[in-house]
């Protein structure tokens, strides 16, 4: 029985403390900010048709 309920607190706080980093959305705006930069100089280096970086994968059809 003490087995089954420390398991399940250490399960709660780590779904506490991941969970809070999950909804945060500073380090969504972050990661957006990252990913458009990253996209903007694929396409300055490689045109519009199709551009593949490191973090950015996109097909371009224009």
């Amino acid at each position: 029985m003490k087995r089954i309920i420390k398991l399940l607190l250490l399960v709660l706080l780590g779904m506490s403390v991941f969970g809070c980093e999950l909804f945060d959305p500073k380090s969504y705006k972050e990661a957006d900010k990252a990913y458009r930069e990253a996209l903007e100089r694929c396409k300055a280096k490689r045109g519009y048709k199709y551009c593949r970086d490191a973090s950015v994968q996109t097909v371009f059809d224009y």
